[in-house]
């Protein structure tokens, strides 16, 4: 029997039955072991809960000062200024289709493995792509490495090789930017693509997590570089350099904890649909519905260089 290429076509075919809903605790699990990013953001969801709409309005306020008070004279007002930004949301899911003859004979793995296991990792994986996807469009500008002359490489300038690879200067400039923006008060985290990570682990001022126990630790991370917790992720963006070595270059990111929000609309939905009368297939659906706003562009800083495995 071969199955429709419109997975949701369903031509004449009659509807026996819908299962609405299967998500459940262990598909939970199966999610939350792919996100590595969601803690890093700051969770609005509850602004949501129960609401209509698919937006809601984020105000971000202008940092507070003091001034000198003199007795006898009227303390000083100022108004409070908010900056607006919008975070929308956006539905994610896909559908797949299996015969009825494949479910009876492979019945327990499919629907662990491939309808609730894989469903859910790759919709956890998702929320850290999207994360990762907005904080490009970050206002900073990248930090690229330095040449030998300690001028700093752009996307032009990068090439392959040691001189492109990732520096212990751009994680030391991105920490000096994100104190003087006063936004050092949170933790940092700098996420990297695999292909830097083992010029960053040459680096002499990285320290490595592998003496401590993995379940004090968070989630993908492998140590410290001044300051910054890190972490790997396999989904670190990567674009083609336009030096004549034509490398490619990846972006990796230096952030601090709150610096973009998030927030869900829709908890994961698993449906089945079920045709028996022509097809004998079952359409397996799941969806979710979420958004993420950077609200700090200050606090969100590209390091950008080649995967070469060699530290300068």
């Amino acid at each position: 029997m071969a199955l429709p290429a419109n997975a949701r076509g369903r031509a004449d075919a009659v509807t026996e039955n819908t299962t609405p809903n299967v998500y459940n605790d262990k598909s939970y699990a199966y999610m939350y072991e792919k996100v590595k990013l969601l803690g890093i953001l700051d969770d609005q969801s509850s602004r949501l809960l129960n609401k209509p709409g698919n937006s809601i309005d984020l105000y971000k306020e202008t940092q507070w000062t003091v001034n000198p008070l003199v007795e006898g004279t009227d303390t000083p007002i100022s108004p409070l200024v908010f900056d607006n930004e919008q975070l929308v949301l956006q539905w994610y899911g896909d559908s797949k289709m299996i015969s009825l003859e494949t479910l009876s004979e492979e019945f327990e793995f499919v629907f662990d493995r491939h309808l609730n296991r894989s469903a859910s990792f790759a919709l956890g994986e998702n929320k850290d792509i999207q994360t990762l996807v907005e904080w490009a469009n970050t206002t900073t500008p990248a930090i690229y490495p330095l040449n030998g002359s300690g001028v700093r490489l752009t996307s032009v300038t990068t090439p392959d090789g040691p001189t492109g690879s990732f520096q212990d200067e751009q994680a030391s400039e991105a920490r000096k930017q994100i104190i003087k923006a006063g936004r050092d008060t949170e933790d940092r985290y700098l996420i990297i693509s695999p292909e830097q990570e083992k010029a960053l682990r040459d680096l002499p001022k990285f320290q490595s997590n592998e003496n401590y126990p993995a379940t004090i630790l968070i989630k993908g991370v492998i140590g410290v570089l001044h300051g910054f917790i890190v972490i790997v992720h396999r989904n670190v963006q990567t674009f083609a350099g336009t030096h004549v070595d034509t490398p490619t270059l990846y972006q990796a990111f230096a952030v601090t904890k709150d610096c973009s929000v998030y927030a869900q609309k829709v908890n994961p939905v698993y449906e089945f649909d079920r045709e028996t009368k022509r097809a004998r297939t079952l359409t397996f659906l799941y969806h979710e519905a979420f958004g993420i706003k950077n609200l700090y562009d200050e606090c969100i800083i590209p390091l950008v260089s080649n995967g070469d495995s060699t530290a300068v």
